[in-house]
């Protein structure tokens, strides 16, 4: 009974750990956009290269 518990736990773990992870590369990809959106309006050329972490 124990590991069925665990492995309903692990589970769940795994699905938020997933969700956020989804929502982070949502966020990141957002951030780029919109300094390569900033950059291009600014300079009038586009960035080599962003880095958001």
């Amino acid at each position: 009974m124990a590991a069925f518990r665990y492995n309903k736990v692990n589970k769940e773990t795994q699905s938020r750990w997933n969700a956020s992870k989804e929502n982070k590369r949502k966020m990141v990809e957002k951030l780029e956009n919109l300094v390569r959106k900033s950059c291009l309006e600014r300079t009038g050329k586009e960035p080599i290269g962003v880095e958001v972490w």
